[in-house]
């Protein structure tokens, strides 16, 4: 498999979940809680895909904006971890995600997200 995946998330309990996941199904991940350097963190690791979390200090859908205005990061793709109150909330669907997942989440679907965005 081989591919890299970049989570940026401020909840260390999420992370490490996240991460386990991953790894236990060949991915390489690189985490990060600094919300405030994302475009200079995703072009130092050039990941394959990023995981952002839409209920954190900065939200998600901002940085996943400012990623797809950039040029070097554009093609990534973005899975975006929301909360089922933010989606009734008006998080548009039309956004500059790739994909996004409702938490709680079971591992099969965060796998599945993953996949379906390459």
């Amino acid at each position: 498999m081989n591919k890299k995946i970049l989570i940026i998330n401020d909840q260390n309990s999420l992370l490490d979940v996240i991460k386990l996941i991953l790894t236990s199904e060949g991915y390489t991940v690189a985490i990060s809680q600094n919300y405030e350097n994302s475009v200079e963190l995703v072009l130092k690791e050039k990941p394959d895909a990023i995981i952002l979390d839409n209920d954190s200090k900065i939200p998600g859908e901002l940085i996943a904006t400012l990623l797809k205005k950039n040029q070097e990061t554009k093609h990534i793709p973005i899975l975006l971890l929301v909360n089922k109150g933010s989606m009734a909330g008006g998080i548009k669907l039309e956004s500059a995600t790739s994909s996004k997942l409702l938490k709680p989440f079971k591992p099969d679907a965060l796998l599945k997200s993953i996949r379906n965005l390459f």
